[in-house]
């Protein structure tokens, strides 16, 4: 984690596919509903992480929605949280792909 950012591409080779990794719930998780037109993946991740790099992160906590832009209005939308949790259940389930 550079500068204490994860970075999903850094634990991949440039020419790799990235898998989808699905993100467990947590009681400590939060909700916020979408607002169609306002609300981007890119914009929770800065309201509730202080950066726009972590809407990768709250897409795999959220497979049911297949694409951020078709989200219906009015749709709860899971933030894993804490993040330091979430970045290093990701990193557990990456070595894991990776062992593979």
């Amino acid at each position: 984690m550079a500068n204490g950012i994860f970075n999903i591409y850094d634990y991949f080779p440039s020419n790799a596919n990235i898998p989808f990794i699905t993100i467990s719930n947590r009681n400590s998780d939060k909700r916020e509903y979408f607002k169609e037109g306002i609300t981007t993946y890119d914009s929770l991740s800065y309201k509730f992480y202080g950066t726009s790099l972590y809407g990768r992160i709250i897409s795999m906590a959220n497979p049911e929605f297949n694409d951020e832009f078709s989200i219906a209005d009015g749709s709860v939308i899971r933030i894993p949280f804490p993040i330091n949790d979430v970045t290093n259940e990701l990193i557990e389930k990456i070595n894991l792909y990776n062992s593979l």
